[in-house]
């Protein structure tokens, strides 16, 4: 009987023996590499983890899902995925299928000896396929933030000519991709140097009726507070992360960020400007004026 020989994956740039290893470097791009080569596959069989080589032959039958199902679905064989650590490995992964598609077109660019025509009308339809897949999925927040990484560090220029068609397309019932757009610097850019675009978006959800309906739309990621804090700042945000408050009623309220507690902001200096802060503060002395915001 010939002797099984045991080997190391390389992940994340370490050795990796036990599944523990693996678990404690899990890298998306590499491990996904090492699915589609097989080579992840044997590594289990050799090293006896056979209930999650089983997870992996059961994956390989799933020939028709899109890699935007498999990917995530070979992530929780290996990770368990909870409130801590969902958004980071869906966005990983989406990345990697981001990464993925954008490989397979430029390989297929090059099959057809870079064509110029070729080349420019696929560079347009992977850029309508961005928008259609972000209107398809409106209150998928790594979904959109995602791709509109992909518009900022691919498609810029075609977004500059675009933004007009961009903004009227999602503004009336998918807000949260226009307020995901507003939380990319490039994009805001973008946005802002158009005057009625700036003009508009500064109108929008100015009131509680407008702010409640932008929540229905966007689902959970849409946050409220209101109540009193007696005057002192209450933490609405977690360490090290971003949030873009949307709406402030006007009153004795203010919001601020732990790093600059001497500075806050009223409703004026918040409405219509979208103001990004980093571990956001609030307080109030009333017990029904509130705050709304978005983690970014």
């Amino acid at each position: 009987m010939a002797k099984v020989i045991k080997f190391n994956l390389i992940v994340d740039g370490k050795s990796i023996r036990t599944l523990t290893d693996l678990c404690d470097n899990f890298n998306v791009d590499d491990v996904y590499d090492l699915y589609k080569s097989g080579v992840l596959k044997k590594w289990l069989d050799v090293r006896g983890y056979t209930q999650e080589a089983q997870a992996i032959e059961a994956l390989n039958e799933r020939k028709e899902e899109s890699l935007f199902d498999i990917i995530p679905k070979l992530i929780k064989i290996f990770i368990e995925v909870n409130d801590s650590n969902l958004n980071r490995h869906a966005q990983e992964s989406y990345a990697t299928v981001l990464k993925l598609f954008n490989d397979n077109k430029l390989k297929e660019a090059q099959e057809n000896g870079f064509q110029s025509d070729l080349i420019i009308r696929k560079y347009h339809s992977a850029y309508e396929n961005i928008k259609e897949g972000i209107e398809a999925n409106p209150q998928n927040f790594n979904y959109i933030k995602s791709y509109l990484q992909e518009i900022e560090n691919r498609y810029i220029e075609l977004f500059k000519l675009d933004y007009q068609n961009f903004y009227d397309r999602y503004k009336k019932d998918e807000p949260l991709v226009i307020l995901l757009a507003l939380a990319n610097s490039s994009l805001r850019t973008v946005l802002w140097e158009c005057k009625e675009i700036k003009e508009d978006i500064q109108g929008l959800y100015q009131d509680v009726h407008d702010v409640t309906e932008v929540s229905q739309k966007a689902g959970p990621h849409i946050k409220t507070f209101v109540g009193s804090t007696n005057g002192l700042w209450k933490y609405l945000g977690d360490k090290g992360k971003k949030y873009m408050v949307i709406h402030l009623e006007g009153g004795a309220c203010r919001v601020g960020e732990e790093r600059t507690k001497n500075v806050d902001y009223s409703w004026g200096d918040i409405n219509g400007n979208y103001l990004i802060l980093e571990e956001l503060l609030f307080k109030s002395d009333s017990s029904y004026l509130s705050v709304t915001y978005m983690e970014v």
